[in-house]
């Protein structure tokens, strides 16, 4: 069972539990035994901290897999899926969010097409990882990024 499954059942088993003198618990493991939380019968207030996102920028490459309805909350986003074909996430599907009130929408994007992609790859984004700012950066502190298909370049 994955670990943010178990947070959760412990938390409801937890939080179900009847106790009149009830502790507080702040510092529950992830990897306790459900039954010996159970015996301490105890409110958990926090389980632990959300990991922080891992980013690594770069140039990856990649095999579109599935073009995916537009993302028009906020930001509005062209987003799709790819198969990573190079380097250490080879082999991985990656969710792309291009951020289209940057950088051009990529009409002719359709399943199959091979990418080179530069920008932001978010690793422990669930449930896929997350590749973004495909444009150009109006922050001078952030590199800019691209996506370039059938050797035209989006930015």
């Amino acid at each position: 069972m994955n670990k943010l499954l178990k947070m959760f059942f412990v938390s409801i088993l937890l939080f179900s539990t009847s106790c009149s003198n009830q502790q507080v618990l702040t510092d529950l493991s992830v990897n306790q035994d459900i039954s010996v939380a159970q015996k301490t019968k105890k409110t958990i207030i926090q389980l632990t901290q959300q990991p922080q996102n891992i980013v690594e920028h770069g140039v990856y490459f990649g095999t579109v897999t599935e073009k995916l309805p537009d993302d028009n909350d906020g930001l509005k986003h062209e987003v799709f899926m790819i198969k990573m074909t190079q380097g250490k996430y080879k082999e991985k599907i990656v969710k792309v969010a291009h951020d289209t009130s940057y950088a051009p929408y990529i009409e002719e994007l359709k399943a199959g097409d091979n990418l080179e992609i530069k920008g932001d790859l978010i690793i422990n984004a669930t449930p896929e990882m997350v590749l973004h700012w495909t444009h150009k950066s109006d922050n001078p502190k952030h590199p800019s990024g691209y996506i370039k298909l059938n050797g035209k370049v989006y930015e």
